[in-house]
């Protein structure tokens, strides 16, 4: 019975060693496409956040990181689609709420969608956003 009790916890301890390594790799991308947007790097970025997704196909961090990528190139369509995809993975992630709402204020000329948006992205944490959603509510 040892011997049994000896063999799971080593495969146990082998998944989450693996979990954590993933969970490692996958912040080390993001940060790097994070560090490469701001540098203008934005071909740069997208390889990291698409190493993430490789990582994690269902990460709604690096799906955002996407959407802000193509925002700073003006791809505002890719743009959209990379935030709706976020927001579809994670109904509370403000920050993506927020890239939504700055598109269609400033690029798609919604201003009724940019509220709803920005009211969400306050609502779900994001900060400083009284200017923008004052005459909203």
């Amino acid at each position: 019975m040892n011997r049994i009790s000896l063999i799971i916890l080593l495969f146990i301890s082998s998944i989450v060693i693996s979990c954590t390594d993933s969970k490692v790799e996958l912040r080390k991308e993001i940060n790097a496409g994070i560090k490469e947007n701001l540098h203008s790097n934005f071909e740069g970025a997208l390889v990291h956040f698409n190493n993430a997704l490789n990582i994690d196909p269902n990460n709604a961090e690096a799906y955002l990181n996407i959407g802000n990528t193509y925002f700073n190139q003006q791809k505002y369509n890719l743009s959209m689609e990379n935030a709706n995809k976020a927001v579809e993975l994670d109904n509370t992630f403000g920050q993506a709420y927020k890239l939504r709402a700055e598109l269609y204020k400033k690029i798609f000329d919604d201003k009724d969608k940019a509220c709803e948006n920005y009211l969400l992205a306050e609502k779900y944490g994001v900060e400083n956003l009284y200017n923008y959603t004052k005459f909203c509510k």
